[in-house]
């Protein structure tokens, strides 16, 4: 319960364009969904998402993949036989490359 408001607060704050507000809401619903349902849950990954989105609105790309990267890692544990979940994680990561100008990494990914 108290992840789900705490991820509506962070949506709310998305809305509004309060990047920084959104950031520090979805950090708090990783810590609560983490406690909840463990580190590797779908919830999990969809959080890390939201928060590394938070980040690149403010143009935080560098911090922001490392969240993308576990994101991925987890969605890859519980990956079926539809991988757009996999792709959309893999454009996201591209996308922070290409703003970092990391072009080998890009070419990895």
């Amino acid at each position: 319960e108290n992840a789900r408001v705490s991820e509506s607060l962070a949506h709310v704050y998305g809305k509004l364009g309060e990047w920084s507000k959104a950031e520090v809401a979805y950090s708090d619903t990783l810590l609560l969904k983490q406690a909840q349902f463990g580190k590797d849950h779908l919830e999990v990954a969809k959080t890390l998402e939201l928060l590394a989105v938070s980040k690149i609105e403010q143009s935080r790309h560098e911090v922001a993949l490392p969240h993308l990267l576990e994101a991925l890692r987890i969605r890859k544990l519980h990956s079926g036989p539809s991988k757009n979940d996999i792709v959309d994680a893999l454009n996201r990561i591209a996308f922070v490359h290409k703003q970092c100008g990391h072009l080998p990494e890009l070419l990895e990914v």
